[in-house]
């Protein structure tokens, strides 16, 4: 599970971090929250 723990400053670094957890983590179920 991810949070907003990791502090992204904008929404293109929050975005490259979804994809790397996607990639990582191909079995993980991934919502978005707008």
């Amino acid at each position: 599970m991810a949070d907003s723990g990791e502090g992204y400053t904008t929404r293109r670094n929050a975005e490259k971090g979804l994809r790397s957890v996607m990639k990582n983590a191909p079995g993980a179920d991934v919502q978005r929250m707008d």
